[in-house]
C-alpha cells in the first residue's frame, strides 16, 4: 500500500468532502480502504489542516482549546438557568399580584 504524505491526505480529504461520494467508491480511486478514508476524513475534520501532524502540542492545543470552549459554554448554561428561574419567580409574583 502507498505511503501518503500529509498534504496528500489533506487533499484526498477535501476531494472527497466535496464529491459527495460514497467512502467505498472514493477510496478505490486512490487504493484505499474505506475505513482509512473514513479515519482520514474524521481527523481532518477534526483538525482541518493540521489534520496528520502526529505532533503532541498541536495535540495539547487543541485539547486546551476545547476545555476552554467548553468551560464557556458551562458558563453560559449556568447563567441561561439562573436567568430562567429569575423570570420565573417573576412570573409567578406578578401572578400572585393578580
Amino acid at each position: 500500500m502507498k505511503r501518503y504524505t500529509k498534504e496528500e491526505k489533506i487533499k484526498i480529504c477535501k476531494l472527497f468532502l466535496e464529491s459527495n461520494s460514497k467512502y467505498e467508491d472514493f477510496s478505490k480511486c486512490y487504493k484505499l480502504s474505506s475505513i482509512c478514508l473514513r479515519n482520514w476524513v474524521k481527523n481532518y475534520n477534526l483538525f482541518w489542516d493540521g489534520a496528520f501532524d502526529n505532533s503532541k502540542t498541536h495535540l495539547e492545543e487543541k485539547l486546551k482549546s476545547l476545555q476552554k470552549e467548553n468551560k464557556k459554554l458551562k458558563k453560559q448554561l449556568k447563567d441561561q438557568e439562573l436567568r430562567d428561574e429569575m423570570y420565573s419567580d417573576l412570573r409567578r409574583l406578578i401572578n400572585k399580584k393578580k
